[in-house]
């Protein structure tokens, strides 16, 4: 996600996401009520970071379906680059993440996870599939790259469409 490319590499747009806010029914039901944004200064949060951040400091930016812009800074309980721990976490009643939606809908969908204040998000985001330039990538990647880019590009339409949440946040 994001705009960066380098010139030995080729991209793919697939489409777009945002980031929307998710914490497990457990986590929902023994936690203080999230009703406004700032509420999350006083939640465990979960934090997906790139190695180069070092802190468990973060800056969520979210907007709201009316528009409204609330930038929160958090202390997260952990911190992960990997999006799949996060997500794990958040699943197993760890805290509150912010995760791209494309990437949890089936688990709000199931009901595993729960969609924490559904009117707020981040602003949306365009995803690509990068990959080495022709002339230096394997033919295995050639190979593989029309077989992968239409299952991607069918995970970044509209992700949140049919997912919403099965429990109401308290």
């Amino acid at each position: 996600m994001g705009q960066a490319k380098p010139s030995s590499q080729s991209v793919i747009g697939l489409g777009t996401t945002s980031f929307i806010l998710v914490a497990s029914p457990d986590y929902i039901s023994r936690s203080p009520k999230i009703s406004r944004p700032q509420d999350l200064t006083e939640h465990d949060c979960l934090s997906v970071s790139t190695e180069k951040e070092g802190t468990n400091t973060a800056i969520w930016d979210l907007i709201s379906a009316r528009g409204q812009k609330a930038k929160i800074e958090i202390q997260a309980r952990i911190a992960s680059n990997s999006l799949s721990a996060i997500r794990h976490l958040a699943s197993v009643a760890e805290g509150v993440a912010l995760i791209p939606a494309s990437v949890v809908c089936d688990d709000v969908s199931a009901g595993r996870l729960i969609h924490v204040l559904p009117e707020w998000s981040t602003a949306t985001q365009p995803v690509y599939l990068a990959h080495a330039d022709r002339k230096n990538s394997s033919r295995k990647v050639e190979a593989m790259l029309p077989l992968l880019e239409p299952h991607l590009r069918n995970s970044f339409g509209s992700p949140m469409k049919a997912a919403k949440p099965t429990r109401k946040p308290r």
